[in-house]
């Protein structure tokens, strides 16, 4: 199993493990179960209602499946409903966003993409990929990374709380600092730290003069004791 590198909105980078075969594999079953419902329930209204097929019917019916995973990955953050199951996305090697000409590219070599191509395709990549993703310059990662989570001690009965505004963090946003102030690797991006120190202090509308690691430990400390303690 390999690993990329994506970059946070904070000019963090954290680390992402590739799906594997198997989770495309099902991932895509789910997408064409999804298409094939579509298809069915369409024929079934048409056979039931004797409706003649006419050029705007076949358009409402075909566009969608045509375009179904150019508008899913486009929309939904390199995702469609099977990818989001699977807790798959598609992600750029580089570790930017993927642009409307990376997924338009997936899209088109869908064409010859066919499920033994691609499969025999990701056997042989070291990020799994299918001809896809290989003229794209994407590879499908896993939505949840790599990076272990920080374990906040316990804290006493009589713990004092210095950030009370902690609890203005989303679940989202304590599960990032956590996982940066974890991963030795993005501790050494200065520039990245400050950045996210900063953000958390616009959110919980704090100051601080203390080193932005400690900040951001302190605050998520805060945030936990908070949380733990609200109805």
């Amino acid at each position: 199993m390999s690993y990329i590198e994506i970059q946070t909105t904070q000019n963090i980078r954290l680390e992402y493990e590739t799906a594997s075969i198997g989770e495309r594999f099902a991932a895509a079953v789910l997408d064409r179960l999804i298409l094939y419902f579509w298809l069915m329930i369409w024929f079934l209204l048409i056979g039931t209602n004797h409706i003649g097929f006419s050029i705007w019917l076949t358009i409402i019916i075909y566009a969608p499946y045509l375009f179904y995973f150019l508008l899913c990955e486009l929309l939904l953050n390199g995702q469609s409903p099977g990818k989001r199951i699977m807790s798959v996305r598609v992600a750029k090697i580089d570790g930017t966003v993927p642009s409307f000409g990376d997924y338009f590219l997936r899209w088109v070599f869908r064409l010859v993409d066919n499920a033994a191509v691609a499969i025999v395709c990701m056997m042989f990549t070291i990020r799994c990929q299918r001809l896809g993703d290989l003229a794209a310059k994407t590879c499908v990662v896993r939505t949840k990374s790599s990076t272990k989570l920080v374990k906040v001690p316990e804290v006493s009965p009589d713990y004092l709380v210095t950030y009370d505004t902690a609890t203005l963090l989303s679940d989202r946003d304590a599960a990032l600092i956590a996982q940066i102030i974890s991963n030795p690797a993005t501790l050494r991006n200065k520039v990245g730290l400050k950045k996210l120190a900063n953000k958390v202090k616009t959110i919980t509308r704090t100051s601080s003069n203390a080193h932005d690691y400690m900040y951001l430990r302190r605050i998520l400390e805060d945030y936990q004791y908070l949380s733990g303690k609200l109805p």
